[in-house]
């Protein structure tokens, strides 16, 4: 009776009797079909005993287990003796019948025995009595015996008399033991048939046990939960896998609490990481141990499951208790590109006693694909029928090797060269719903022509890998008679380019024919027309023999060809191995989107991009032409206009255009590209394979466009951004209108732009406004570009965006859409699937680059980009055979523009593009057997494309010396060629200055070109240049070198300062250049990111810095011209070296040392060995690298030496006058004012000669510019030290470290932020509140509020803050108000100051976000800053002030300067004499008194003449007047008065000045010759001191005029005296 009928029999016997039959009947009638009771196989899985055992594996209970792939083994036995095995049935049965499964016929004699009792006999015991006896082979291997006469028995054994080691008939391989795979007794107990419905889940519901889980809300039971889908209902082992090593063993089991019927096993796995697994079964009151040999293994898998819902059909009907899912690994990467994470995960485990039913996924597992043989032709597959839901063919991933499916229903195969895996894959869907459906992938191996055989020569080191290679011995290498042949005109490009890049590459010539044939040695590119092939629109076909041999369809497929053959000479050192490859990629898009909207790039530098990405096959080049700074929302209405937005083709919209409506011209002015240029690069790209792809982004993004024409901005109470969204809400057919002309102008003509091969880009992303506007928007954009006859591409934003308008993935006429799937939340995958879309995966998570942002990547993960599926987007995978997936790109945006500005150069985007194309590309054209370190070495390797050069990379000679340029022959004396032409020198020349050669620029167009290629130096060079600048004007450029590329200047107009020049954007240097001086400025760009400036040998600034959102500086040397063609420097360029990154010594000391040795030599000092000492120092100057030692100690000598010669020195006095005014403590200006400052007082040399005094007086003049220049910093600036900070909230788990914490908002980074918390469960209750705990108790008067970069989230709008003075426990509010919506610091004043806080609370009212959703929820700060007032009484410091002051010397300055000094002087002291003087009174005592030192100004000095014999020129003596120190109100001719011009000598300074002379004292400092003649070199600068007739007759007149003045004084001091 079945356990239903037992049941309903219990409740029988409780009824009236009268029911009795209606119930029986009725259950009769309900009940399943009858079944025949079953024999019960009395040994089953009861205690087994052998003589002996092979291994641990064939032990006595595998011949009991009930499986017949398991054995019992006996040791091995040579001699084939005796071996034994019994069974313990527990008690004493009744056994009619034996059955034997033997694993092979060895055996050449056995016996069935059997025993009574409590214990088995022993194994020689005559206990054992005979039932049955054979003296034979087995006649079968499942060899039943029934018994003559039943024997009731507790023991039964098998006895084997003997056995031979050789089966005779094959069964088994020769080997010494006997083996049973079963051992099975049977007497009249029967098995109840089983009553389960064999297509029920018995697993659902029961208890399951885990060997772990990852959480407790993960445990074993959500596994039989019959919840197949979602994340939180599923087991989740431990995690223990990591990116190196596997995790595992794990394991699940079931307990069904009763025998049941297995069948079939499903298992729905979260991601497909087993990687091997079995199931097991066993019985039992109890389950095994977990390491039991009792858990019988009865499927097994190696590899990882098929699909993430798996069915398992095991190969009988088992009966079992326990069902365990046994997973031997488990990897920490998903194989289809998911989530990499360390454990493994099931949603369900489902038990079956049979099939289950066939729903969808049940169909698709249904699918069976035959496995092809070598030869077929087509493909095999067996696709079951549905009545509700059709089950068809959905594409290979290769369909160059298993092609799309013929309208006669066949699936091609396209023989490959070796064996070949690929995916096939097929979709079931359900008729009456088309959305509703599921893929099937199946991997198929199919064979090759040929077997890859030990010894083949490996595949040539290329990226992407070859995806078919067959290798063969021996190499190709061309020679000097290497022809590149093409039969056809299609692969002429292709040809070329191959040539002129191995030029490039190797520099020898290959030489390009048209013809049909190829000799020896020959590279032959033929085109074919063979579709059996499989090339299809990329492929190749290459053999490499004693030539190389290529076959495609199509022009691309001749060019990657290319590619492939320079890859393996470069990696092969110039040979490639012999053999026969077929090459084709996995995907039809492989791409890069560049922003060239929001930062500028050079066309050149796009070419050169395009060039690069076809180095590695990448074919699809988005160029974002247009877009605008993000936080439009920052500017009013009246300001917008001057954000940053960027449209960067040449366009006929103009200003005033269109009934001037048009209020701008709609192309950007500081980069754009003509028309021309444009269409050239379009089609030069698509010969190298790229397709061009134009994006003009609207109606959002559109700033460009609205600044054009304002009246079509949407209104902001429809977005905040209405200022860059077109306004389809209100004005949808004039925005449609201007959108399309604008459009038509590069679509339409007899030539376009954008031809009818060019995929154009329709933009379409992140609009805000009205839903349908946006969608009838987008249908139009589509309809237009196809009514052109162009496919088109559009941003996925249908999934936000909602409406009621249908927008399709086809065109009217069944024309392909193409979809950039970038946001799950924008456009979720499967349903931009379901509504046709061809899909490109470029998801931001993944793929986008922000350089320097702060969020997403600044370089993407090279793990992420290499191993991750490009068919898996969001966690839903579209199979790559599947005709609407087809590819993915990578994508640069350049946010960081305008207020944001970062930084960052072509170069930079370069580098960060660079380190993912190699490996992108392998992922999307199909990788190989490489990992990704492999991969990232290979693309090391290949480094560059031939012909580009981002670098700009220069050649050194042996000393790494790129050039060398001294004037005085203007050659290069490294040896590179790099020469000035001064034939096409423009008003430029090499002139005699300060005893050298030097060359003059003159200012505007003056300029001297260099004689050869070389532009412009990469990352890790030095530049040295040694200028001597004659022009104080600081208002206009200064450029020093210039290069396409940008320019390096000497005065920078913004600034006053040297500074670099590059793409638009200016970096300046804290430096000034002084005016009559020779300097050295040395520039060194040793790596990305910053640049250095040396003055003289010391470092004066390192622009750029370490860490995200940092001020980036990546800086190249232009030098292809010395001056320039529009703002050159004003003055003389000498001594130019350009060298490989070192540290070097400065000449300076030298320089200068000899410039004053000369001087005085040339005033006619007779010193030999002075003359000898400085040709020396020339010789050692002109070394590239001279040694510091050397310089110092030449240097040394000469200042010795000059010492000891006789010669009028220069004056000094008001450079001392204006140095001992100057106050000892300056902290109270900025650091930058006080350092240009300290470099002024740095730079003086001394013991100058009076020849050189143009020199000190040019001191005097950069020192008082320094003094002028102080700056006062800024007492809002004076903030609190030391703070902590507590929040309502902190985010500690979802933001990247340092961010999140409360302590990110004081750490002094404006890059780091804290956030309150998100993560759930979130804190989002309005206000928030940020408190600054201060050090020490402080009077504070404000806050300023730094909001975080990049995101609007959480930013302060509405505040109110509280002050504490005990410690936090009250407060008192001091300010409240409301801050714009932007970036940058913004101030909170308190209503009045307040003392002794100790605890400054800012209160979060309302905040802003991304969308309305995230307003007023969270609160964010990058920095948070207090206001301190410092009311230290500095009472020592005015002190130390006053006595500076009393210690100057009144009659070394002007009477006004004094008279003010005088007056703060005595201020001060009665300030400092008072009692309590208040922190006021001292402070603004000080800085009067600071204030009047700092003004004084040096009057006019007593002329001095130093002893001839002891000069001295820091000691003046005024007894001694100085005739080169003319009376101003006597002036001699020849020593003209600067103040009071001669008419016979003009004042340069002054307008009509001639080129004669400075106007100063002495000449050393002239432009040419004498400035006391104006004549060139009529004589040596400076003279000797004189002596003789006309010195004493000046001497003479002097000392009458004193005594006639001194007697004038007396007089008039007695006449007021009387009065």
């Amino acid at each position: 009776m079945t356990v239903h009928k037992t049941k309903m029999l219990k409740r029988v016997t409780a009824m009236v009797a009268c029911m009795i039959a209606i119930v029986f009947a009725s259950t009769l009638f309900c009940a399943n079909p009858a079944v025949a009771a079953e024999a019960a196989n009395l040994a089953l899985n009861k205690t087994a005993v052998a003589d002996s055992e092979e291994a641990g594996t064939v032990v006595a209970a595998k011949a009991v287990d009930g499986s017949d792939s398991t054995r019992w083994g006996s040791a091995e036995d040579s001699a084939g003796g005796a071996h034994w095995i019994y069974v313990d049935l527990g008690s004493s049965k009744t056994v009619k019948k034996a059955t034997i499964k033997w694993e092979s016929y060895k055996a050449t004699g056995y016996k069935i025995q059997y025993a009574t009792g409590n214990t088995a006999p022993a194994a020689t015991s005559s206990d054992w009595k005979d039932i049955h006896t054979s003296s034979d082979r087995p006649a079968s291997l499942t060899d039943e015996i029934t018994f003559d006469t039943p024997v009731s028995g507790r023991f039964f054994r098998l006895y084997i008399t003997g056995f031979t080691s050789h089966d005779p008939n094959g069964a088994a391989v020769d080997w010494p033991t006997i083996a049973v795979n079963e051992f099975e007794l049977y007497g009249d107990e029967t098995v109840a048939p089983s009553t389960q419905d064999p297509q029920q889940n018995v697993a659902r519901g029961v208890n399951a046990t885990a060997d772990s889980v990852e959480a407790n809300t993960l445990g074993a039971a959500k596994a039989v939960d019959g919840n197949t889908t979602s994340s939180s209902s599923r087991w989740a082992s431990a995690v223990d896998a990591t990116a190196s090593r596997d995790g595992g063993p794990h394991w699940i089991y079931v307990d069904l609490g009763q025998q049941r019927d297995v069948k079939c096993v499903r298992v729905f796995w979260e991601m497909r990481k087993a990687k091997g697994y079995k199931i097991q079964i066993a019985n039992g009151d109890s389950a095994p141990a977990a390491d039991s040999s009792d858990w019988q293994t009865v499927y097994t898998n190696n590899g990882h499951p098929s699909g993430k819902i798996d069915l398992i059909t095991l190969d009988q009907v088992h009966r079992a208790r326990f069902v365990r899912l046994y997973i031997d690994h488990n990897t920490y990467a998903d194989p289809d590109g998911g989530v990499a994470w360390g454990n493994v995960s099931i949603y369900e485990l489902e038990v079956f006693g049979g099939t289950p039913k066939m729903d969808m996924n049940g169909l698709a597992d249904a699918i069976k694909v035959e496995a092809p043989k070598k030869g077929d032709t087509q493909l095999k597959v067996t696709l079951p029928a549905s009545d509700e839901y059709d089950v068809t063919y959905n594409g290979t991933d290769y369909e160059q090797v298993v092609g799309a499916q013929a309208n006669d229903g066949t699936i091609p195969i396209h023989q490959p060269i070796v064996d070949t895996q690929v995916k096939v894959s097929f979709k079931v869907t359900k008729k009456s719903d088309k959305n509703t459906y599921t893929f099937k992938e199946v991997p198929v191996t199919v064979p090759g022509k040929f077997q890859v055989e030990a010894g083949d020569n490996a595949a040539p080191e290329v990226l992407p890998q070859l995806r078919e290679w067959k290798g063969r011995s021996g190499s190709f290498a061309p020679s000097a008679q290497t022809r590149v042949v093409y039969d056809s005109d299609d692969f002429k490009t292709a040809a070329d380019e191959l040539a002129a890049d191995y030029k490039d590459l190797f520099g020898s010539e290959l030489t390009v024919v048209k013809g049909s044939a190829a000799n020896a040695g020959d590279i032959f590119l033929s085109k074919t027309s063979d579709k059996s092939l499989g090339l299809q629109d990329e492929g190749y076909l290459m053999e490499i023999t004693d030539s190389v041999s290529v076959k495609a369809e199509t022009k691309t497929g001749a060019y990657w060809s290319t590619r492939t053959i320079l890859q393996a000479l470069k990696t092969g050192n110039g040979s490639i191995p012999q053999g026969i490859t077929r090459d084709y990629p996995l995907y039809k898009v492989r791409g890069l989107i560049l922003d060239v909207g929001r930062k500028t790039f050079s066309l050149d530098w796009l070419k050169q991009m395009s060039k690069q990405l076809s180095w590695f096959k990448l074919n699809d080049f988005q160029v974002h032409l247009s877009d605008n700074y993000i936080w439009v929302e920052e500017y009013s209405d009246d300001t917008v206009n001057t954000a940053y937005n960027g449209f960067r083709l040449e366009s006929d919209i103009k200003k005033g255009g269109n009934d001037g409506k048009n209020k701008a011209d709609l192309t950007s002015t500081d980069m754009w590209y003509s028309k021309a240029d444009f269409r050239e690069f379009i089609q030069h790209s698509r010969d190298l394979g790229v397709n061009i792809v134009p994006e003009f982004d609207m109606p959002a993004h559109s700033l460009a466009l609205t600044n054009v024409r304002p009246d079509l901005r949407t209104p902001k109470s429809m977005t905040r951004r209405g200022n860059d969204h077109l306004n389809l809400a209100q004005k949808y057919d004039e925005s449609l209108e201007f959108a399309l002309s604008i459009w038509d102008e590069y679509l339409t003509g007899s030539n376009p732009v954008f031809d009818n091969q060019t995929m154009v880009h329709i933009g379409a992303d992140e609009y805000e406004a009205d839903g349908n506007a946006y969608r009838n928007f987008v249908n139009d954009l589509f309809k237009h570009m196809e009514d052109s006859g162009r496919t088109a591409r559009v941003w996925g934003s249908l999934t936000w965006i909602k409406g009621s308008v249908d927008v399709q993935g086809k065109g009217a006429a069944g024309q392909h859409r193409q979809m950039n799937l970038w946001s799950a939340g924008w456009a979720k995958m499967d349903e931009m699937y379901n509504l046709g879309f061809d899909l490109i995966n470029c998801i931001d998570s993944r793929y986008y680059i922000v350089p320097n942002a702060g969020y997403y990547f600044d370089y993407l993960n090279d793990n992420t980009i290499y191993n991750s599926a490009i068919n898996n987007y969001n966690n839903v995978t579209i199979p790559a055979g599947d005709e609407q997936m087809i590819g993915g790109a990578f994508a640069v945006w350049n946010d960081m523009c305008g207020k944001k500005e970062n930084g960052i150069s072509e170069y930079d985007v370069y580098d960060r593009i660079t380190n993912s194309a190699g490996l992108y590309a392998a992922a999307t054209w199909g990788k190989g057997t490489a990992d990704v370190s492999a991969a990232k070495a290979t693309a090391k390797k290949l480094g560059d494309a031939p012909n580009t050069n981002f670098s700009y990379e220069t050649t050194a000679n042996a000393e790494g010396t790129v050039m060398q340029l001294g004037m005085d022959d203007a050659n290069d004396a490294s040896g590179n060629g790099n020469s000035l032409n001064l034939k096409s020198a423009k008003n430029a020349e090499v002139v005699d200055v300060d005893f050298k050669k030097a060359l003059e620029l003159k200012g505007g167009k003056s300029y001297v070109t260099l004689d050869s290629d070389l532009e412009t130096a990469g990352l890790g060079n030095d530049l040295r240049v040694k200028v001597k600048r004659t022009d104080a004007t600081s208002d206009k450029d200064q450029i020093l070198f210039e290069s396409p590329y940008g320019s390096i200047k000497a005065v920078q107009a913004k600034t006053g300062k040297v500074g670099i020049t590059r793409e638009n954007h200016d970096y300046s240097f804290n430096y000034t250049l002084p005016m009559n001086e020779w300097v050295e400025l040395e520039f060194k760009n040793e790596g990305m990111g910053k640049v250095s400036l040396y003055v003289n040998g010391e470092l004066k600034e390192t622009i750029g810095r370490d860490g995200n959102n940092k001020l980036k500086a990546t800086c190249m040397f232009p030098v292809k011209r010395i001056g320039s063609k529009t703002n050159a420097f004003t003055g003389y360029v000498d001594d130019v070296r350009l060298t490989r990154n070192a540290t070097f010594a400065t000449t300076m000391p030298l320089d200068n040392a000899e410039l004053k040795a000369r001087s005085v030599l040339a005033a006619g000092a007779d010193d030999a060995e002075l003359e000898k000492l400085v040709e020396q120092a020339r010789a050692l100057v002109n070394q590239v690298n001279p040694n510091a030692a050397e310089i110092a100690n030449l240097a040394q000598q000469i200042n010795d030496r000059v010492a000891n010669v006789k010669y009028k020195p220069a004056d000094y006095r008001k450079l001392d006058a204006l140095l001992a005014a100057i106050p000892s403590d300056l902290s109270v200006y900025t650091d930058e004012s006080v350092a240009a400052l300290t470099s002024a007082r740095n730079s003086i040399q001394r013991d100058l000669p009076v020849s050189m005094q143009d020199t000190v007086d040019a001191y005097t003049k950069t020192l008082t510019e320094a003094i002028e220049g102080l700056e006062l910093k800024s007492a809002d600036n004076n903030f609190a030290q030391g703070v902590t900070a507590t929040a309502c909230s902190e985010e500690k788990t979802g933001e990247t470290a340092p961010n999140g914490p409360a302590a990110a908002a004081v750490d002094g980074d404006e890059s780091s932020f804290w956030h309150s918390k998100w993560s759930a469960p979130a804190d989002n209750t309005m206000p928030h509140w940020f408190n600054v705990k201060l050090a020490a108790p402080a009077k504070v008067s404000g806050m300023v509020y730094v909001p975080r970069t990049g995101s609007p989230n959480g930013r302060l709008t509405k505040y109110h803050v509280e002050v504490s003075t005990d410690g936090g426990s009250t407060y008192t509010k001091v300010a409240e108000g409301t801050l714009e919506s932007s970036a940058g610091a913004k101030n909170i004043a308190f209503d009045k100051p307040v003392a002794a806080a100790t605890d400054v609370k800012l209160y979060f009212d309302e905040t802003d976000g991304d969308s309305a959703a995230n307003r007023n929820k969270f609160a964010t700060a990058g920095e948070i800053r207090v206001r301190v007032i410092d009311e230290t009484i500095d009472l020592d410091g005015l002190a130390a002030l006053i006595e500076q002051a009393e210690g100057l010397d009144k009659n070394s300055y002007t009477t006004a300067t004094w008279k003010k000094l005088e007056s703060a002087l005595a201020d001060a002291k009665d300030v400092a004499a008072s009692d309590n003087p208040t922190f006021e009174a001292v402070n603004d005592a000080k800085a009067k008194l600071r204030s009047a030192m700092l003004g004084l100004r040096p009057g006019t000095p007593d002329p001095v003449t130093p002893d001839p014999d002891k000069p001295n020129p820091d000691k003046p003596n005024p007894d001694k007047p100085n005739p080169d120190k003319p009376n101003p109100d006597k002036p001699n001719p020849d020593k003209p008065n600067p103040n009071k011009p001669n008419p016979d000598k003009p004042n340069p300074d002054k307008p009509g000045a001639s080129d004669g002379g400075n106007g100063g004292s002495g000449t050393a400092g002239s432009n040419k010759g004498d400035s006391t003649t104006g004549n060139k070199g009529d004589k040596k600068p400076g003279t000797l001191v004189k002596t003789g007739d006309d010195q004493a007759m000046y001497i003479a007149a002097a000392g009458v005029v004193g005594l006639l003045v001194v007697g004038a004084g007396v007089v008039l001091y007695v006449k007021n005296r009387r009065r």
